[in-house]
């Protein structure tokens, strides 16, 4: 259960879907507000001040970008995290919702216990922002690695072993083909690909990554000699945020997992 009890905006002119958040989060100590109208949230937050707003794009009024560009804009409401949640799932959807200012963006239909998770990870911990150069938030990182066996000397894996000693938790696994199930699962932030040695070629693999359902929002880093030589293959692939060739080099690495952890798929 949420331990304080936080207020939550549901911006959703949809009521049965309103509703349904509604009751899901209030069960799990929350309180709710929904509103319907985008003109009223920015007059509503200041005056309310909530935890977190879920944010529809489609309203009566204004749309849900503009909602969010108005709220970010001002001084006393501009670090309230949005969530968006639309059934608008284009590429151009997902990259204007974080361009005007949402932390997340889920497509509908929702998985409700993923739902459950994005609110309560939100409400338990600070805004991702930096440290002395480290994330102030734990994130997760979900490691493909085709030629590595769990189990054996972490030393046998150098990307692994130096991850491992970052604020990055790293949830490793040897299988491409457990990326899916393992992935819906964990819920990570990014994931990082090594498959060279995997009997599905790269530039497949990440197709379905980008395409399926459970993984399609999240950022992919990959460590690939075979798919860096695949010259523009990365320009239909918007998930793809880095391709490293090998010998990894480990500080840059680093930058570009806190990189993509502090903007996602921006």
């Amino acid at each position: 259960m949420i331990k304080k009890k936080p207020i939550i905006f549901i911006v959703e002119d949809d009521k049965d879907v309103a509703y349904l958040v509604q009751d899901i989060l209030e069960n799990q100590g929350a309180d709710c507000i929904i509103e319907t109208n985008g003109e009223q949230i920015v007059e509503r937050a200041i005056e309310l001040n909530p935890a977190l707003i879920l944010l529809d794009i489609k309203l009566p009024g204004i749309d849900g970008y503009t909602v969010c560009r108005r709220l970010k804009r001002i001084d006393k409401v501009k670090d309230i995290p949005v969530i968006f949640i639309s059934a608008l799932n284009t590429e151009d959807d997902v990259v204007e919702a974080y361009h005007a200012g949402g932390i997340h963006y889920i497509s509908k239909p929702f998985d409700l216990d993923y739902l459950i998770s994005k609110v309560k990870e939100l409400l338990a911990k600070e805004l991702p922002v930096k440290v002395h150069g480290r994330l102030n938030v734990e994130r997760q990182v979900l490691y493909v690695n085709a030629g590595y066996t769990l189990g054996t000397d972490q030393f046998l894996d150098p990307v692994r072993r130096f991850i491992s000693n970052t604020e990055f938790k790293l949830i490793t696994i040897d299988n491409p083909q457990d990326t899916l199930r393992q992935a819906r699962q964990s819920r990570p932030d990014i994931i990082l690909l090594d498959v060279d040695q995997s009997d599905v070629p790269v530039d497949t693999f990440l197709d379905v990554l980008i395409r399926h359902q459970t993984t399609k929002h999240i950022p992919l880093v990959v460590i690939s000699d075979l798919f860096a030589l695949q010259a523009g293959a990365v320009d239909s692939m918007p998930n793809v945020k880095a391709v490293l060739s090998k010998p990894v080099e480990e500080k840059k690495l680093l930058y570009i997992l806190r990189d993509v952890a502090m903007h996602g798929l921006v």
